[in-house]
């Protein structure tokens, strides 16, 4: 893959109107906007969310798809993570939750964990596929292999309620667990719940407790 360049900003927007769609990535690599030439990042799933997040122009938007598909094209796993979280918002674009999908899935097939909670997510919902209990779950679990709190706790949510499965506490129990050892304060407490009621653990006042008193320790952490 072509290297790519640290994105620079100086000068004017009009820099960008310039860009011939035919020069080589790290010329186009130059975003222009201010008179302070501000380092960005070399990292195109790192930009996305930089100019996601921040209050660049339509046509910023354009030319980081054009660079970002570049980079998809290519494998890699970020880029297509970035441009199914940009079809998927519509920023910059029009929405397209299809081709939200697309990239989702090819950034995911790719190993990338955020694009696997995402493809699970739209499993789930319904949102560009048709809804697939069992390939969520899938997808989820690719994530959480991964250490995704966020899968590891989908997963026990799906479990614990019997979405689309059948209602399995040890399971939901599981991946609480999971959770709860990465650092999440609410799985914490949701295993000092379980482990105090006996669902899907044999019933432990000492260590509902000792896992209350975590998730409390960790939520002060964070505030």
């Amino acid at each position: 893959m072509k290297k790519w360049l640290i994105f620079v900003f100086s000068a004017s927007l009009c820099a960008c109107s310039q860009m011939s769609s035919k020069q080589p990535v790290e010329d186009q690599a130059r975003i222009i906007r201010g008179t302070q030439q501000v380092v960005v990042s070399e990292d195109p799933y790192t930009l996305a969310k930089q100019i996601l997040n921040g209050d660049e122009t339509e046509r910023d938007y354009s030319h980081l798809v054009t660079l970002l598909t570049q980079a998809a094209d290519e494998g890699d796993a970020r880029a297509q993570y970035a441009l199914g979280y940009i079809y998927r918002t519509g920023k910059g674009v029009q929405k397209d939750y299809l081709k939200a999908v697309e990239w989702f899935r090819k950034s995911a097939e790719n190993g990338d964990a955020n694009a696997q909670d995402s493809l699970a997510v739209r499993y789930a919902k319904g949102e560009g596929v048709q809804q697939d209990w069992n390939k969520a779950i899938y997808w989820f679990g690719k994530a959480a292999e991964q250490n995704s709190v966020y899968a590891q706790t989908e997963l026990a949510k799906i479990y614990m309620q019997g979405k689309g499965v059948k209602q399995d506490y040890p399971k939901a129990f599981y991946w609480y667990q999971q959770a709860a050892n990465n650092g999440s304060a609410a799985a914490q407490y949701q295993v000092s719940l379980m482990y105090a009621r006996g669902r899907g653990v044999k019933q432990d006042q000492l260590k509902a407790l000792q896992w209350y008193n975590q998730s409390v320790k960790t939520k002060n952490e964070h505030v």
